[in-house]
């Protein structure tokens, strides 16, 4: 009888809807105030940043386990991977899935070990303003949303030409093609972002080339863009602001972003991509999880880079929301307002005249029970008529809130210091380092090559220099190399191992990179690989470890040198580790050559610079070094085991 009844309200319904007596929107005519969001004010003192915050679409966001992964989620018929479960979406994940897995417990990684499947619940997405400019709303997701390659092979690459520039506009083909755009909004969503002309603007530092300029709803922000303080950021790539350190949602960690953190102050970040492009072609710019602007860039096809969307959306529209939404359900025409529109949009939908997507179908099942049918027609049509004002689907739920990863709770390694064995010098030096120090053989080119390292010997007498320091290396990639392998067997009481790294250890790369940030009882960090693979094996055998901050790069920012560096942090965890030893009574040499060559990039400018880098093809190569550079890095070191009284002084000359 119920059911009898159910169907003779919905045939009314639909007579009257087509014969227009029913209202189109009760809404029309409704004058109502509504709040807009401030543009966003940077505090330079406090590196805070006063956001105004919008919501606007949905994506998978929160995991859900534990109690809360009942059966009915977990025995759910997933179509793409997305279930509608009590008027709620839900997205499940296999490790398959995932862009970056790994079965590790890991401070950096999701860790999939013991799963099949992993569940999360669609969210509204929350949006920083950027910019209110009375017209549209710049906007740029809080959250790292997923992740994505921005390239799908080593090739040279532009933002117009990116994988990820396709995805986040679904300009992808074929079967199976997925976007992000179509994903996280509904089609009356998307209508209210605006295309925006995205300028394709050249690496900052070095000039290479951002490609053409594009028109897109969903791009990345570039390099410039994070460095504007009317956004509300600081006005510089070297800070390392609270400001750029974006999470990932627990999908995205899922889906494989790489946090990278080995310090607790930074811990829950992820490196997040810009559309700018890195120091080469083939590379593009990071921005790390401690808030600097990597702009010399890594490969573009690495997998595991989080994506951080910006879109422009018109102000005028009703989609958007300065607060949480309380509820999408009954919204079946995606209006902004539940009217007997949709109640004529869910009777189609029951009716099997309309056939959307998840999307939709997901605000039309107010019941919960799963399927759109004549009941929940009618349940829209009473709310539309102020007969009511819920709907089953919300009874009893708690309103929506951001969730809050836990903490990691980091596991430090105890420490032990070894007793140095006091030794005459030998007059053996073995040097462990990146392209900085390594040697290159016969010259050619315009401005050769030099590393300090085949140089070095020349500022002592009597000394055997053994240069093992390799191009391309980090503390931790040059661990598993044969010459690594060569200096912990070979050297023996009396040498001296000079350690110079840090120009690769900054690079966003798994095989290379160890944050400096973290203590030497972290595992994997910087001070970490030092303690533990250099200084202590060399204590041990009666060696003399030195620490050499890493040089400068040739960086100039409108005619005035970039300082500090990214790198200028690595030469800090040495300093600091240095003194770390020396509170045990152990004296570890620290060589600063990062200020000291900060001082003449300081004083030689722009121009004058020019000769200590290497210049092939009328460009700079502003990392490596011509001779005359090297010679000022060895000088340098000459000098300071001198004023140090290091007994490898023996061997200066008078």
């Amino acid at each position: 009888m119920r059911s009898f009844r159910i169907r003779m309200m919905a045939m009314v319904l639909t007579a009257l809807l087509t014969m227009g007596v029913l209202p189109v929107s009760l809404a029309e005519g409704a004058v109502r105030e509504r709040k807009m969001p401030d543009n966003p004010v940077y505090d330079a003192q406090t590196d805070t940043t006063r956001w105004s915050y919008v919501y606007f679409g949905s994506y998978p966001g929160r995991e859900i386990k534990g109690e809360e992964l009942t059966e009915e989620i977990v025995n759910a018929t997933y179509t793409g991977g997305v279930a509608v479960i009590g008027g709620d979406r839900y997205c499940r994940l296999s490790s398959g899935d995932a862009s970056y897995s790994t079965n590790a417990a890991s401070e950096s990684f999701y860790s999939w070990r013991d799963k099949t499947f992993a569940y999360f619940q669609y969210e509204p997405i929350r949006w920083r303003v950027l910019e209110n400019n009375g017209d549209t709303l710049l906007l740029m997701a809080d959250q790292i949303l997923d992740v994505r390659r921005y390239c799908l092979n080593d090739g040279k690459v532009t933002w117009e030409t990116s994988h990820a520039r396709q995805w986040l506009n679904g300009y992808l083909t074929g079967p199976g093609s997925t976007s992000f755009i179509q994903n996280a909004f509904t089609a009356k969503e998307q209508e209210a972002i605006r295309t925006t002309h995205i300028t394709a603007s050249d690496n900052v530092f070095n000039g290479i080339s951002g490609g053409k300029d594009t028109d897109d709803k969903v791009f990345l922000l570039s390099v410039r863009e994070v460095m504007n303080p009317a956004y509300g950021f600081p006005d510089d790539v070297i800070s390392y602001t609270k400001t750029r350190r974006i999470a990932p949602t627990d999908f995205a960690l899922a889906k494989g972003v790489w946090m990278g953190t080995y310090n607790e102050e930074s811990y829950g970040n992820g490196f997040w991509l810009l559309r700018s492009p890195g120091s080469y072609q083939q590379a593009v710019s990071l921005v790390y999880p401690f808030g600097h602007v990597y702009q010399d860039g890594y490969y573009a096809d690495e997998k595991y880079y989080g994506i951080c969307p910006a879109i422009r959306v018109d102000i005028h529209s009703d989609l958007w929301s300065m607060e949480p939404p309380a509820s999408a359900y009954g919204d079946a025409d995606e209006s902004g307002t539940v009217d007997t529109e949709d109640a004529r949009a869910v009777l189609r939908q029951t009716l099997k005249l309309d056939r959307s997507s998840t999307n939709t179908l997901f605000r039309s099942d107010v019941d919960g029970d799963g399927a759109v049918t004549f009941e929940d027609t009618r349940l829209v049509l009473q709310y539309a008529l102020k007969v009511t004002d819920t709907f089953p689907v919300e009874e009893g739920r708690t309103p929506w809130e951001p969730s809050e990863r836990e903490p990691y709770v980091y596991q430090y390694e105890e420490l032990t210091w070894p007793k140095p064995q006091q030794q005459e010098a030998s007059g053996t030096i073995w040097i462990a380092g990146d392209s900085i120090a390594a040697s290159y053989g016969r010259k050619t080119g315009e401005q050769p090559r030099y590393g300090w390292g085949e140089l070095i010997g020349e500022y002592f007498k009597g000394v055997t220099v053994n240069n093992m320091a390799l191009d391309g290396r980090s503390t931790k990639s040059f661990t598993s190399e044969s010459n690594y392998e060569n200096i912990i067997k070979n050297m023996k009481a009396g040498d001296y191992l000079l350690i110079s790294f840090g120009h690769n250890d900054e690079r966003g790369a798994l095989s290379l990179y160890d944050d400096p940030f973290g203590g030497a009882n972290v595992k994997n960090s910087f001070k970490w690989y030092l303690k533990n693979y250099y200084i202590d094996p060399a204590l041990e055998k009666g060696v003399t470890p030195v620490l050499i901050s890493p040089v400068v790069r040739r960086y100039f920012w409108q005619g005035e040198f970039l300082d500090p560096q990214l790198h200028a942090a690595y030469g800090k965890a040495m300093e600091a580790l240095s003194a770390e030893y020396g509170e045990h009574g152990i004296h570890i040499p620290f060589i600063d050559l990062h200020s000291h060559m900060s001082a003449i990039y300081h004083a030689l400018g722009q121009e004058g610079t020019g000769a200590l880098h290497v210049l092939s093809g009328g460009s700079y190569d502003n990392t490596h070094l011509t001779k005359a550079g090297a010679e000022i890095v060895c000088q340098f070191i000459a000098e300071q085991v001198r004023a140090q009284g290091l007994s490898l002084a023996d061997y200066l000359p008078e």
